[in-house]
């Protein structure tokens, strides 16, 4: 049968293991929120490039080839 102190030990290590997990875990789970927001404004830029994208090329779709200025220009 285990002494005292080797449970209280054991009880002692499992305390510490249990504290450094959770550190460890909230140190992930910071981490995972940055990088939501970091995709999430990455997304967001994505989104207005497009858009951007889209009003240039319909700008550019509607003019006569006389109003663009010639190649060697």
């Amino acid at each position: 049968m285990p002494e005292h102190g080797d449970l209280e030990e054991r009880l002692i290590a499992l305390e510490s293991l249990l504290t450094h997990q959770e550190g460890t875990i909230r140190d992930i789970s910071d981490m995972v929120r940055r990088q939501w927001e970091t995709i999430d404004g990455l997304l967001l830029k994505l989104k207005r490039v497009e858009e951007r994208l889209i009003d240039l090329r319909d700008t550019a779709g509607s003019e006569e080839p006389g109003d663009r200025p010639p190649p060697h220009y």
